[in-house]
């Protein structure tokens, strides 16, 4: 079909976005490229193909063109929340922190600010060397859904990459007296949520202890 249209002369700025997407989607990533830079070339404002752009040479590790791409598209689309999180994650990559920072900080200024956009500013700060930051959204999650077990399994991760025993530990207890998980850290599904924690940290838990909560 993108290729009918494409032969006929007919193929505009969304049919070479399109079949981007496509080939993206089949793990063509080099020739989905080179579908996002015709889109964009023939509009320069097509904010989607540069995000696209963006998406599809991070995944090639080309991050010095992922960060041109997500850059161009905050500029025409400055509330989409995923452009900032592209140019973020991609200034991480480069080692870019202070970059990283700011972009993760406009996640705040620029998009709606939700308990999902809350968790992904500290999976982005943890992942830019933030920890002080992490912890800050990881509270801040907890106070906006405390009856969620997510926000605390999220800050389990931070404390253990911090190297941080006792705080883990707290952490881990917390998540145990949930009434999710009265079962213990052996719970299904509680593994998948404490992202990098080993499990011989768990063995820290002693079940039925209390702690209140360190915000």
């Amino acid at each position: 079909m993108f290729d009918e249209a494409i032969a006929s002369g007919l193929a505009n700025e969304v049919v070479f976005n399109n079949k981007g997407a496509a080939l993206d989607a089949l793990g063509r990533n080099e020739e989905a490229v080179e579908c996002y830079k015709k889109a964009t070339y023939i509009n320069d404002k097509y904010e989607l193909a540069w995000h696209n752009l963006g998406n599809s040479l991070f995944i090639q590790e080309h991050y010095w063109g992922a960060a041109r791409a997500y850059t161009k598209a905050t500029r025409l689309k400055s509330d989409r929340k995923e452009n900032w999180s592209g140019l973020a994650a991609s200034y991480s990559k480069l080692g870019r922190k202070r970059s990283a920072g700011r972009a993760i900080k406009n996640l705040d200024r620029f998009s709606s600010v939700d308990s999902s956009t809350i968790l992904l500013q500290s999976d982005l700060y943890l992942d830019g060397g933030f920890s002080d930051e992490a912890v800050e959204k990881c509270n801040e999650y907890i106070a906006l859904k405390p009856e969620s077990v997510e926000g605390y399994a999220r800050l389990g991760t931070v404390e253990h990459e911090r190297g941080s025993t006792t705080r883990l530990s707290i952490v881990l207890r917390m998540l145990s007296s949930r009434r999710e998980y009265k079962g213990g850290l052996e719970q299904p599904g509680l593994h998948l949520l404490l992202r990098g924690v080993p499990a011989e940290s768990t063995g820290l838990l002693r079940q039925g202890d209390q702690h209140r909560p360190f915000l």
